[in-house]
């Protein structure tokens, strides 16, 4: 039980920064401040091994939120691309 309480918190700890440095990645690209994006980007690579180790702990909400986390991404590098 203790173990599964800890995964859990782990697992939310991971979502909540994945979601942070996807914020961050995000507002440093739109101002053009593209030193600290390798950076960060491998941070949340390692995160997301990370959570993809413990997919089976995933529950509905947080693959939900994991969704809106790439779907969010994904419209990021779109629109870094478009600019391009």
């Amino acid at each position: 039980m203790e173990e599964q309480l800890s995964n859990d918190y782990n697992i939310d700890s991971y979502l909540s920064h994945l979601e942070n440095l996807s914020s961050r990645i995000a507002d440093n690209i739109s101002l053009g401040q593209f030193g600290d994006v390798t950076k960060l980007d491998i941070e949340r690579r390692i995160i997301i091994n990370k959570i993809s180790q413990d997919a089976s702990n995933l529950n509905s909400s947080r693959k939900s939120r994991l969704k809106l986390i790439w779907v969010n991404n994904k419209k990021l590098i779109k629109e870094l691309e478009d600019k391009d």
